[in-house]
């Protein structure tokens, strides 16, 4: 029979066994795991009282009491940080690498560097994150690649952890960082749209066709961003689409007039008419 005053779990000990014959004595081994048990801080003393009972009639018993003093080993407390230093601030679609990193300066521990989001889910998220054990110094990599979603429940709170392998509760270190996500700037909502072209061979203005999306100068974002352009001829039947920002429509085969165009910009819909005139003489310079 086993009392005592230390946790649950920290000892194991077997209830109960039978002599061999021939034989007068029963060995019982106490095992004490307080490692991952207790929450030892300072030296601290418990008892353990151990009682030996036999079956026969009378009961015979025997008790021994025991006192089993916890003294706190000396050893220095881990250390954890990341390059590059907080605040974090990146663009939507941005590569994000963050380097972590844990060290201990006693060289016997083993360390383990962990991370979890606070109220969400790195991987859910499409963070990585690997989860690392070593001595001396460890790293790891929090990776990511935020899209236009990241916008909602954000800054992200990030904690990482390292600890070692001591039987000291507080022998860990711990790092937040908080990641903002923000918008690239975008005045595509602004662009421009020709709506005439004169198809006469001359090379010059003969397909349609918006040259400020080909270039740097109207960037998508995650409001305003191409999706696709539409041509209608004046009955209202479609006769082009694309989802190219570097498409070109030749009307050849289709009579000069009037037709509409429709360019789609995700939060913004731009509409307006295009004419197609070949009477025009070619340019001479």
């Amino acid at each position: 029979v086993l009392s005592s005053t230390l946790p649950e779990g920290v000892l194991s000990f077997p209830t109960e066994g039978t002599l061999q014959p021939g034989t007068d004595t029963l060995k019982f081994p106490l095992c004490f795991t307080a490692c991952d048990k207790l929450l030892i801080e300072q030296d601290d003393v418990y008892y353990v009282r151990v009682k030996s009972q036999d079956f026969r009639c009378p009961v015979m018993e025997d008790t021994i009491d025991l006192v089993i003093k916890v003294i706190v080993p000396e050893n220095k407390k881990p250390k954890v940080f990341t390059s590059p230093d907080s605040p974090f601030f990146y663009y939507a679609n941005d590569t994000i690498s963050i380097d972590v990193i844990g060290m201990d300066e006693d060289m016997g521990d083993l360390i383990t560097l962990t991370a979890n989001g606070d109220g969400f889910d790195l991987a859910e998220k499409g963070m990585s994150f690997k989860e690392v054990s070593g001595y001396d110094s460890i790293s790891s990599k929090l990776e990511w690649v935020p899209d236009c979603d990241a916008f909602e429940n954000q800054p992200y709170k990030i904690v990482f952890r390292v600890k070692d392998n001591s039987c000291i509760y507080s022998h860990e270190d711990s790092i937040s960082i908080v990641i903002n996500i923000q918008d690239h700037e975008s005045t595509l909502a602004d662009i421009s749209v020709p709506n005439l072209i004169t198809p006469n061979g001359d090379g010059l203005n003969d397909v349609f066709e918006i040259p400020a999306l080909k270039g740097d100068m109207f960037p998508d974002n995650c409001e305003y961003y191409y999706k696709h352009v539409q041509i209608y001829n004046i009955w209202g039947a479609k006769v082009f689409e694309s989802e190219s920002r570097q498409f070109q429509w030749d009307p050849k085969g289709f009579p000069d007039g009037i037709y509409f165009y429709y360019l789609n910009l995700n939060k913004k819909e731009v509409t307006g008419w295009l004419q197609i005139i070949r009477g025009l003489p070619p340019y001479s310079y």
